[in-house]
C-alpha cells in the first residue's frame, strides 16, 4: 500500500472508547514471531512462508482457530510428529529470546497519550496469552499504564478468540461502554478487522508490509479506516471523541 490513510467512514462518527490490538499493533512483534514460528520446519520439509503467517496472524495460540493447528495443518504434521501443544511451547521459548528487542510500532504511544490526555478509556485486546502479555510489557510499561483494561486470549471469560467478536465485547463491557457503535478499534490483522466489525465496532486497519498476498490485503476493505501507520490517523479529522 502506498496510501497513507484510505477512509471507508462516512463523516466523524462519535467515539467513547478505544480498543487496540497488541502485536503488529503496538509493538513490533510480527519479525520476532515469524522467526520463532519457524522453528516447526525442524519437523518438515516445507517451509513456513510470509504467505501463511498472514493466514494465522491475530489468533490465539489453542483451538480449532488458533495459529498452531493452522500451522500445522497447512504444513501436513501429524500430531504423532508434533503435537499442537508442543508446537506452541516450542514457539513460546524461541520467542522468549526476543523480547528485549521488540520495539514500539511508529506512532502507537504517541497515539496513546492524546487519547489518555483526552480522558478517553483505552483497552487492550491481545491472543496473546497473560504470561506472555506480562513479559513483553516489562519493555513497554508505558502501555499498561495508559490501559484502563486488558483483556488476553487466555482470559477465564473468554470462549472465543479472533475473528470472533468475543473479546472487543468483553474489553467494552470492562470499559464501561455499553454503545457498541462508539467503540473504535485498531488492528493489524485480518482476525482482529473481522471481529471488530463482528461486533459492531469501527476499525481501523494497519495492515503489516511484510504480508504481501493479495488474500491478505484485501480483507482489510471491511475496515473504516486502514493506514500504513499509525502516525497517519489523527483523530481530530475522522472522528469525534466524547468523553
Amino acid at each position: 500500500m502506498t496510501i497513507e490513510i484510505q477512509s471507508h467512514s462516512l463523516g466523524q462518527p462519535i467515539v467513547k472508547a478505544v480498543i487496540c490490538d497488541l502485536d503488529g499493533t503496538l509493538i513490533d512483534y510480527e519479525g520476532a514471531s515469524h522467526e520463532a514460528l519457524r522453528v516447526v520446519e525442524k519437523y518438515t520439509e516445507k517451509a513456513f512462508t510470509w504467505d501463511l503467517h498472514g493466514e494465522i496472524v491475530g489468533r490465539r495460540p489453542h483451538g480449532p482457530d488458533g495459529w498452531a493447528s493452522g500451522i500445522l495443518c497447512s504444513l501436513e504434521i501429524p500430531e504423532h510428529v508434533l503435537s499442537e501443544e508442543r508446537y506452541i511451547e516450542e514457539v513460546h521459548e524461541e520467542v522468549e529470546l526476543h523480547f528485549g528487542k521488540i520495539t514500539l510500532m511508529e506512532g502507537a504511544i504517541e497515539l496513546l497519550e492524546r487519547f489518555a490526555a483526552k480522558k478517553v478509556p483505552v483497552a487492550i485486546a491481545t491472543s496473546s496469552v497473560r504470561s506472555s502479555f506480562d513479559k513483553k510489557m516489562a519493555y513497554h510499561k508505558r502501555i499498561v499504564e495508559i490501559a484502563n483494561v486488558i483483556v488476553c486470549g487466555d482470559d477465564p471469560e473468554l470462549d472465543r478468540g479472533k475473528p470472533h467478536p468475543d473479546i472487543f465485547l468483553l474489553a467494552a463491557k470492562r470499559l464501561g461502554v455499553p454503545e457498541i457503535d462508539k467503540c473504535i478499534v485498531f488492528e493489524d490483522s485480518p482476525a482482529g478487522i473481522q471481529g471488530a466489525k463482528s461486533a459492531g465496532m469501527l476499525a481501523v486497519g494497519i495492515p503489516d508490509a511484510r504480508f504481501k498476498q493479495k488474500k491478505y490485503i484485501d480483507k482489510f476493505a471491511m475496515a473504516d479506516w486502514v493506514t500504513t501507520s499509525l502516525i497517519h490517523f489523527d483523530e481530530e479529522n475522522h472522528i469525534v471523541l466524547e468523553t
